[in-house]
């Protein structure tokens, strides 16, 4: 009888291929270190799936994808609209980048969308997508 290594099942039934879009900010933008911003994605889950929540994180490019560690913008977003498909769920905050002691950082960032969502058969998953931005 063949059988795979817990750990392969763990990483295949919880990370899964994104599919989302980011609204904005678009990718390769300028936002500022130090304002807000409008942050819209929208989670493209079909029926058989459904969109629980996201974090966003901002992370120096230097170390992307290496590690998904950075600053924290939100955590456990929850849709401000449903939908299915390319029309839903979506999410908006208006987002500001802190950085401690007011030491701004710039140049350019990976923005990373993870995002929690209840898989075909009632699983929890997730998945993670991102786009490069610049702050300035």
């Amino acid at each position: 009888m063949f059988s795979l290594p817990s750990a392969f099942i763990f990483a295949v039934s919880v990370v899964s291929v994104s599919t989302g879009t980011f609204i904005s900010p678009a990718a390769d933008s300028t936002i500022s270190s130090s304002g807000t911003f409008n942050f819209t994605w929208v989670s493209s889950r079909y029926f058989e799936e459904s969109s629980q929540s996201i974090s966003v994180l901002l992370q120096p490019s230097a170390n992307f994808p290496a590690t998904l560690e950075g600053i924290v913008l939100a955590k456990n977003l929850a849709p401000i609209s449903i939908g299915v498909g390319e029309e839903g769920p979506t999410y908006y905050a208006q987002l500001t980048p802190e950085f401690v002691a007011e030491s701004s950082q710039t140049g350019e960032f990976a923005m990373i969308v993870i995002e929690d969502f209840t898989a075909f058969g009632g699983n929890a998953a997730m998945s993670v997508e991102y786009e490069m931005i610049t702050l300035a």
